[in-house]
């Protein structure tokens, strides 16, 4: 994050009353597909964007959490744990609408044999296999479905290297074993090579965490290839779920990466709950031990409120990590199923502190709305010993300053203004973009630019000069995910001139919370409300002159000049 210029808060008593139910409008069509549905009816939402992306499995009712992801030539395919049995191809569950780029037809293509047993010494009923070129990705690489422990694919000689997930299951298509099996060097000349997987070297993943704890999941991520661009797998169980990893060692070609995460949960017999959010960073091997002690002395402690203005609602959140330059030559690390909070709540949270690694929190409201409608994101850098305390959606949801698509929220260079999609912010600084509705800009009172809110980057050419414009937003949150913040409208008044070097727009955005029940809601009476006001980030310093706001006595929404 940016430093912000200045800060300005503001302490406001309001009387409040009660707030009629309002039809929220009907979201526009997404610029951008971000939602998929699967064959099985599980659905994969993809948040973040460019190599930050991620794919985030959501299991239909009854199914289970666990799926498998790869990514190969920046393509993902995730698919559902319990359907690999029934697969023969796994082209129905890729992500995206780009094509794999697959295997190129050579003049010395050979056969790779790829043979896998599991902890038992049984052949592999399902799995899927991933085949990486260590010398060039886009010329051989290769993910399918491995059926009774046999694969064979003609490849270009080459140096390679294989990865095996396999999911043993029950009648009902439940996940009972789930095993990562890896060779780390293989190369395959005229004549062809076999790869022979052995699941009895591999040794359980278990977790031993300072207070007691129950596992709840784990994944492990797998990322090889040649330097400069890597190929990655991610593979997990959930609790009841035996999970077993073999070692591999460093590579000869390429890069290899391997990571852990996992969260642990407090027994039911805790008068408080906690969880273990636990990141092993990426080392160049795949470890022959699998049990992840985790120091007291590593841990940051973080508890969370869910207040939200809706009572009663249910939340999904994700423990993510992000990591600093994530693109082709460095992946993101893996991602843990999400959990379910139920508003009003508190929780709390430990958190691995390690080099290279910030936390990364995102929620959604489970409301069966449309898939990003709520959607709120918190990036903490955390210390270790460090003791912070958050909340989740408090408050009004107000537009702010871009953070993700663009360098600059507005701002000008010589005569063209640059501008990206709106932000939206909750009062503890929590970001999210999900507000539907109409940006427009003004040049001395003539409106020379209109577009929706949602995903826009644009440019805009300007009159030479010094000259007046306002730059305003009206837009709206579905009513189902929120009940305080359906409707904002927000004006800028600014002088600008032509300029010689990129600068941001003198403006200012505010967080704003009520200071009512553990709700965040509204009732009638009197209660405060605070504000805090910023500036875009980059932004010329100026103070903060005055503030005025105003509340109806009616049964209307609040409003702000």
């Amino acid at each position: 994050m940016r430093k912000i210029a200045s800060v300005a808060a503001a302490l406001l008593t309001l009387p409040l009353v009660p707030l009629p139910a309002t039809a929220a409008p009907p979201p526009p069509e997404p610029q951008l597909q971000r939602y998929f549905t699967l064959p099985t009816g599980d659905h994969v939402l993809l948040t973040g964007h460019g190599e930050s992306a991620k794919p985030r499995f959501l299991p239909a009712p009854g199914h289970s959490p666990i799926a498998v992801t790869s990514k190969v030539n920046g393509q993902f395919t995730v698919v559902p744990a319990g359907q690999l049995k029934h697969l023969t191809s796994l082209d129905a569950y890729r992500i995206g609408p780009a094509e794999p780029r697959g295997v190129e037809a050579s003049s010395q293509m050979s056969l790779l044999h790829v043979k896998a047993v599991n902890h038992t010494g049984k052949k592999a009923a399902a799995a899927e296999v991933l085949v990486v070129n260590t010398d060039n990705l886009a010329t051989a690489s290769w993910d399918g479905v491995m059926l009774d422990g046999d694969a064979r694919i003609q490849v270009p000689n080459g140096h390679y290297s294989v990865a095996v997930a396999i999911f043993d299951t029950d009648e009902h298509d439940n996940p009972v074993n789930t095993e990562l099996l890896t060779q780390t060097d293989v190369t395959v000349s005229t004549g062809g090579a076999t790869v022979a997987l052995d699941g009895r070297a591999a040794h359980p993943v278990s977790f031993v965490t300072p207070l007691p704890s129950v596992h709840q999941a784990a994944v492990a991520g797998w990322e090889r290839g040649p330097k400069g661009r890597l190929a990655s797998f991610d593979i997990g169980a959930m609790a009841g779920t035996s999970f077993y990893v073999g070692a591999a060692e460093k590579p000869k070609y390429g890069v290899l990466n391997f990571s852990m995460v996992a969260r642990e949960l407090s027994p039911p017999s805790a008068p408080k709950p906690y969880s273990y959010f636990i990141g092993i960073p990426k080392a160049d091997h795949v470890p022959i031990e699998q049990t992840y002690p985790v120091n007291p002395a590593t841990l940051a402690t973080v508890d969370s409120t869910y207040p939200t203005d809706l009572p009663g609602q249910d939340l999904i959140l994700w423990d993510d990590w992000a990591i600093p330059g994530a693109g082709p030559a460095n992946p993101a690390m893996p991602t843990l199923p999400y959990v379910e909070v139920h508003a009003p709540s508190a929780d709390r949270r430990y958190v691995t502190v390690a080099p290279g690694l910030d936390y990364d929190g995102l929620m959604l409201p489970n409301d069966g709305g449309a898939p990003l409608d709520g959607e709120l994101e918190r990036h903490l850098t955390l210390k270790a010993g460090e003791h912070r305390s958050l909340t989740w959606r408090d408050g009004l949801i107000l537009p702010a300053p871009a953070t993700v698509d663009g360098p600059c929220f507005l701002c000008r260079t010589a005569d063209k203004l640059a501008g990206v999609g709106v932000m939206d912010t909750d009062a503890a600084g929590d970001i999210g973009q999900w507000s539907q509705g109409t940006t427009t800009i003004t040049e001395d009172g003539k409106q020379i630019y209109q577009d929706t809110t949602q995903g826009v980057m644009f440019e805009q050419a300007l009159k030479a000069g010094k000259h007046r414009y306002a730059y305003s937003i009206d837009d709206t949150h579905d009513g189902v995910a929120t009940n305080l913040s359906t409707h904002t409208q927000i004006t800028w008044g600014f002088d600008s001139a032509t300029t010689a070097k990129s600068a941001p727009l003198p403006i200012f955005y505010s967080r704003a919370a009520f200071n009512t029940d553990r709700h965040s809601s509204l009732a009638p009476g009197e209660a405060t409300m605070s504000l805090v006001f910023q500036h875009q980030p980059g932004a010329a310093d100026s103070p903060l002159k005055s503030a005025a706001v105003s509340s109806p006595t009616t049964t209307a929404r609040p409003g702000f000049p």
